[in-house]
């Protein structure tokens, strides 16, 4: 099978440029530059399949009649004259031409037993036909099958064998399927026998494809309807099957391919907007999805399919109130029976976002894999934001892909990521994000892609891989018109990465993005998205600390008033709130909340969350010059980041240990303190001692204090002279 072309440049005889194959899209663009036309993508993807994209042969086919040809409607696909010449010169006889016609008609792979079946006694004659290299084995899904070994010979054995011939063979193929059990490849091969005015095939898989279609099997579905697409006589009914077709190679997660079938839908309907608006959504466009799928829903009010997919850009752009009015608009125009598919799973988010109680399931309607997926992907969430992260690993890391949905898949891997993340297991956190980010590049989920980005960025600094953080920041939108299911994690991955690389300006501009995005979007509800506590922490940080308790008591009041159990978002917010009663003067009631706060996670699996609050909490501690007490803190915060691997946060309370003086002690009696060790460290590196100071929270005296006394005991007069001095100095040892 010829896969490449081969091209020589003239500027070079020696070069050779190997071209890949072309898609029907490719063969579009082809037949637009070369002749000047705009092919039907029906007619696209029949080149492909005669040519298997390979350029050089699909310009042949376009070269093989002129210009004017290809831009009539449905214009006839030629077959080279060269291909036929070709092939005659391989065939030795005419006594391979009923075994090469039955391979061409029964479709590519075709199972040995049907070649059989179609021609008895042909095993000979076969065998023949390989060793020629005309046919070649093929071994797809465990099973032995026969394909055409050039994509052109198949071809020309289809244009030359009479059209009688052609349809005896594939009801036959149909009587052979139908024997083997392989119901969707006998309809189409009945309907291909009977031709194009036979009405009952083409009825009979078109209610096959709706079956297929309401058992979740999307893949099968799209080329089910694609086929009676293409079969039918009226333009009307062949773009509402193609719709079709293209609605489950989106839920297949084909969308490439549903992509390229768009082209091949003539007539504007409100149907076809809303598959373009699902599209765009995918693909992370806010406007036009917006536009799309508003239009669609205000020109078809009871269409429920199209009500599903608004509800589905109202989860996308967060608005919960939204999710639950268009998921009451497809429930009331739903038929008994039929399956509600995703509208499920985003109604009961929306009602937990609102702490209402969502509409009892079901069980008549609500059995179809694609529920069934959606109450996993649903519940698990929801069990990440009340604290139960063991129940909530235990429903995401269900997966029913076969019958279910890519892309209810990909949101799985988003939140197994974070479930993973906050029990603490970050290679498993990292290997779901990961997994993740394959899918929504395969797939072409782009609007997912920030979601999982989140988690990984934050496991990329936790382990102190800054360069693998900021090729994930690179992959982050960077506009307004994205989703809110875009800008709210994508907001949240530059806050975690600027507050743990001393860059907090950048932190707090972050944060108050996302204060401005609350202004216009709740984004505040409990558990769900989890930023007020690290920014308020960042305001406490630069002073702010009015608008810090402004923030912290709005998301306080929201949480303790939640009846879902939230104490880890409880636990995360009294972090700022100590620092401000802290930084107000109120030093005991301020410490005294860091203990309340760890209190509340005493009972929960929740060691991530744990470790980052020892560690603030230390840090309260040192400052206020409790360096034993702190130290204490850091020893166990510590602990559990080793246990994550989390070597960046490690070296980060090592780091709080050599500053209050714990951990670290000297090598030389003039040598330099772990202290001061840091802080010429940070002076090295060109930071300022205002920013020494902010790092390390310390006032600005003491850094110059001490900076005084790292020139001294270095020897050195200025801090241009840091680097190539702290070069030389031998780094002091653990204690002993």
């Amino acid at each position: 099978m010829v896969l490449f072309s081969t091209v020589s440049l003239p500027v070079a005889a020696t070069a050779r440029i190997v071209l890949p194959p072309l898609d029907a899209a490719g063969v579009q663009e082809l037949a637009l530059t070369q002749v000047g036309a705009r092919i039907d993508a029906s007619i696209a993807l029949h080149i492909v399949r005669l040519t298997d994209g390979n350029p050089d042969r699909v310009a042949e086919v376009l070269a093989e009649v002129s210009p004017e040809h290809w831009r009539v409607p449905d214009p006839a696909v030629p077959v080279p004259r060269r291909w036929r010449e070709d092939l005659e010169t391989r065939l030795p006889d005419a006594s391979l031409t009923a075994v090469l016609r039955a391979v061409a008609v029964a479709g590519d792979p075709v199972p040995p037993g049907l070649v059989e079946f179609l021609v008895p006694g042909s095993q000979d004659t076969l065998d023949k036909a390989i060793s020629l290299g005309l046919l070649r084995g093929n071994a797809q899904t465990g099973q032995r099958s026969v394909v055409f070994q050039r994509a052109t010979d198949r071809a020309v054995v289809l244009s030359d064998a009479p059209v009688s011939v052609v349809r005896e063979l594939h009801l036959l193929s149909a009587d052979y399927f139908h024997r083997e059990g392989r119901p969707l490849d006998a309809l189409r091969q009945r309907l291909l026998g009977c031709g194009p005015d036979a009405q009952e095939p083409l009825h009979d898989l078109i209610g096959f494809a709706e079956q297929l279609s309401s058992e979740g099997r999307w893949q099968e579905a799209g080329i089910a309807f694609a086929d009676a697409a293409a079969s039918t006589t009226s333009d009307e009914n062949s773009d509402w099957l193609r719709v079709r077709a293209i609605e489950a190679m989106i839920a297949s997660g084909d969308l490439p391919r549903a992509k390229i079938h768009l082209s091949g839908v003539r007539h504007p309907s409100s149907r076809l907007d809303s598959v373009r608006g699902l599209l765009e959504l995918y693909q992370g466009h806010r406007t036009q999805a917006q536009t799309l799928l508003t239009s669609a829903g205000e020109s078809s009010p009871e269409d429920a399919v199209i009500a599903a997919r608004n509800a589905m850009l109202a989860l996308a752009d967060w608005d919960p109130r939204g999710m639950i009015q268009w998921s009451a608009r497809h429930r009331a125009h739903t038929g008994a029976g039929v399956p509600l598919g995703n509208v499920a799973f985003v109604e009961r988010v929306a009602h937990a976002a609102l702490q209402e109680s969502a509409p009892p399931e079901d069980s008549s309607r609500d059995s179809s894999a694609l529920h069934l997926q959606g109450r996993d992907l649903a519940e698990g969430w929801l069990n990440l934001t009340r604290d139960d992260p063991l129940a909530a690993r235990e429903r995401l890391e269900r997966r029913r892909t076969a019958l279910g949905s890519e892309a209810f898949s990909a949101w799985q891997d988003a939140w197994l990521a974070r479930t993973h993340l906050v029990l603490g297991d970050t290679a498993a956190a990292y290997r779901a994000a990961e997994a993740g980010l394959t899918r929504a590049e395969q797939f072409g989920f782009r609007y997912l892609v920030p979601l999982l980005l989140w988690t990984a960025t934050q496991i990329a600094v936790s382990r102190g891989e800054f360069s693998l953080a900021r090729s994930y920041l690179t992959q982050l939108p960077q506009d307004n018109d994205a989703l809110a299911i875009q800008r709210i994690p994508a907001t949240m991955c530059r806050i975690w990465f600027h507050s743990y690389s001393s860059n907090l300006p950048a932190a707090l501009e972050q944060g108050r993005a996302l204060e401005g995005l609350s202004a216009h979007t709740d984004i505040g509800q409990p558990g769900f998205w989890p930023w007020e506590d690290l920014h308020a922490t960042n305001l406490v940080r630069a002073g702010e600390l009015d608008r810090a308790e402004e923030l912290v008591s709005q998301a306080m009041s929201r949480a303790q008033a939640s009846p879902n159990g939230v104490q880890s978002v409880i636990a995360k917010l009294t972090v700022p709130e100590s620092l401000i009663q802290i930084a107000r003067g109120d030093v005991k009631e301020g410490l005294a909340g860091f203990d309340r706060a760890l209190g509340l996670l005493d009972n929960l699996p929740l060691p991530y969350y744990r470790a980052r609050i020892l560690l603030e909490y230390g840090q309260a501690l040192r400052r206020q010059g409790l360096r034993k007490r702190a130290d204490d803190k850091f020893i166990a915060a510590s602990a559990l980041f080793h246990s994550m691997s989390a070597t960046a946060m490690v070296e980060i309370t090592e780091r709080e240990r050599r500053i209050g003086g714990m951990g670290r002690r000297l090598v030389k009696a003039d040598g330099l303190t772990p202290q001061e060790f840091e802080i010429a460290q940070l002076a090295a590196a060109k930071a300022t001692n205002r920013e020494i100071a902010q790092e390390l929270m310390l006032s600005s005296k003491t850094v110059e204090y001490h900076l005084t006394n790292v020139y001294r005991k270095l020897h050195i007069k200025s801090r241009t002279n840091l680097p190539g001095a702290l070069l030389a100095y031998e780094r002091p040892e653990p204690q002993q």
